[in-house]
């Protein structure tokens, strides 16, 4: 095997494996926000219809998500956890077939050289970016990665077989499972065209028989009659999420919207807000500079040679053409919220398939013209100074990045001590943050009735133990300024007969009778040096806690009671305050 196909093979492999390390690592197995109401309030219903399958989910219209979630749960309950690790397969998914279409194809067996190995890697990097660590460790993101691997599949299916009907089945099929798994689905209609190699043909100087133009007509008129009919099944019912029209804002704000979407672009690489404009500004010049070269070359070479020239060209477009079209939904439905928006988490999957797609198209172009040995030396120069000065941002974007999975970690293990509070804590104030739109109680209930999550409820050993704490000091801890009617407080909690750090702090609130009952828990596991001082031991820096919380204006803080948690002894310690 030569040396180039084992480091394709590495660059394929090595970073989907890193990601999904991170993921079983700092994975939660605890619902978050809009996943309380799909799939929790949705699995809660005794009598499904297709009402409740198509009713709206923010922008979506969730149908084939919660088709999978309902079969799911009827053998492994609801595990949020499992879909993380969904998302990441069909993300592996996308860059195998990425590769397929857009490397292998045009390098003739997928013998990558030394460029073509670092486009791959650019990629790869950027379809794994830790940058959007909410997609990966959130449990319902997987939804927005499957419209694009259904076009994927659908262009793969396509280019293998001549008819006309199965290219309009298959399409069609994939087109919905698209658009009822995430909102930016409906863009497949217009990017997973399926008679794409017939309208080709004229720029290869083949003429079509007249029979031949009609048939392509009919079918692309089918086509177009399907599109028509299921995005108007879509917007039935309809209702618009936005303060305000999306339109109206743009005509009202248009250099915001401009300035949101050149963001949007330059999201995947981390910088401050002006560097994101940009660098998306940069990349979208450089599109428009490759689209003039393309343009002017294809005038200017034999028609022949075009039609082979844009059919490798045309899944890296695809990819650039989807990319773009959710750049512009985005934009339309987001430019109000303001520019920072442009590069949150969640929507840096689109952007950096954008910057994918057109490093697919360079690369091809660049194999195309080498093999014709028409390739200018400064072109292969300027593609590898720009994927080198690239990758040296994103993998400053990897160091950066790859650290929010810890803390997106802590943030969900104080969710899920939330929810196993419920039960007794039903009013804590930090179920607002879990989800503040539900009365959570009756759906973790309700789900746990049914055996289709179990949050693993406390019980009364907490009300108990309190009465009766173990006499040996689990850890110290302090306040913090803080705003008012809020608590600040910051610490370290152990369980000294482990010698191990703490499952949690309970902090309790005292009652009417001045006996102490659990008000919240707070999440132990972040770094604290203060504990290896005071106890000698390094193994326990990862003690501490920190949370800011509301705490009742009628009580002075000074009573609460702060006790370190070890639920396998069910026993509780007491945490001392220090100045």
């Amino acid at each position: 095997m030569k040396i180039s196909q084992v480091s394709g093979r590495l660059v394929l492999i090595l970073v989907p494996v890193f990601l999904l390390v991170l993921i079983l690592i700092d994975g939660v197995n605890v619902p978050f926000w809009d996943e309380w109401s799909t799939p929790g309030e949705f699995l809660n219903i005794e009598k499904l219809t297709f009402a409740d399958f198509f009713r709206q989910s923010n922008e979506s219209r969730l149908i084939v998500p919660k088709l999978i979630f309902l079969g799911v749960s009827k053998f492994v309950g609801w595990q949020p956890k499992h879909y993380m690790v969904l998302g990441w397969l069909i993300i592996v998914a996308i860059l195998w077939l990425t590769y397929k279409v857009c490397y292998r194809r045009p390098a003739r067996g997928g013998v990558q050289d030394g460029v073509g190995l670092l486009c791959l890697a650019f990629s790869s990097a950027l379809l794994f970016s830790p940058a959007q660590y909410e997609n990966w460790l959130w449990g319902l993101q997987w939804v927005i990665f499957v419209p694009l691997l259904c076009a994927l599949i659908a262009y793969d299916l396509q280019r293998r077989t001549r008819s006309f009907g199965v290219r309009l089945i298959i399409t069609v099929l994939l087109n919905l499972v698209g658009m009822f798994s995430f909102s930016n689905g409906m863009i497949l209609w217009i990017v997973s065209f399926p008679f794409w190699r017939e309208a080709l043909e004229p720029l290869a100087g083949r003429r079509p028989s007249k029979r031949e133009v009609f048939r392509w007509l009919a079918w692309t008129s089918a086509y177009c009659l399907a599109a028509v009919i299921f995005v108007r099944i879509y917007f039935t019912d309809y209702q618009n999420v936005f303060a305000e029209p999306p339109l109206a804002f743009v005509l009202r704000e248009p250099s915001t919207v401009v300035q949101y979407f050149a963001a949007w672009c330059g999201g995947p690489i981390h910088s401050n807000g002006v560097m994101h404009i940009v660098t998306g500004f940069a990349l979208l010049l450089a599109m428009l500079v490759s689209l003039a070269w393309l343009t002017y070359r294809i005038r200017t070479q034999s028609l022949s040679k075009n039609r082979r020239y844009l059919g490798m060209l045309y899944p890296a477009i695809l990819i650039m053409v989807y990319a773009l079209g959710s750049g512009m939904m985005t934009t339309l439905g987001r430019a109000s919220f303001g520019v920072d928006q442009a590069y949150s988490s969640r929507y840096l999957f689109h952007s950096g398939t954008l910057w994918v797609g057109f490093v697919a198209a360079l690369n091809t172009c660049r194999l195309l013209a080498a093999r014709r040995q028409q390739q200018p030396g400064y072109f292969r120069g300027v593609l590898v100074g720009a994927l080198v000065v690239f990758s040296i941002l994103l993998a400053r974007t990897w160091n950066h990045f790859y650290k929010q999975f810890d803390l997106w970690r802590m943030g969900r293990l104080q969710t899920l001590l939330t929810v196993r509070m419920l039960s007794y804590s039903p009013k804590s104030p930090m179920v607002a943050r879990t989800c503040r739109w539900l009365d959570l109680p009756p759906i973790v209930q309700a789900l746990a009735a049914k055996h289709l999550y179990d949050p693993s409820l406390y019980g009364d050993w907490l009300a108990d133990a309190v009465k009766h704490p173990h006499p040996v000091g689990g850890g110290q801890f302090r306040v913090l300024p803080s705003p008012a009617r809020e608590i600040a407080i910051t610490g370290w909690a152990i369980s000294p007969e482990k010698v191990k750090p703490a499952d949690s702090v309970l902090v309790c609130r005292r009652n009417k009778e001045g006996q102490p009952e659990p008000f919240i828990m707070l999440a132990v596991g972040y770094r604290n040096n203060e504990v290896i001082r005071d106890t000698g031991k390094a193994s326990l820096g990862r003690s501490g806690f920190f949370e800011t919380f509301p705490w009742p204006e009628t009580e002075d803080f000074a009573t609460a009671a702060l006790f370190a948690v070890d639920e396998q002894n069910k026993a509780l310690h007491p945490i001392s305050r220090t100045p």
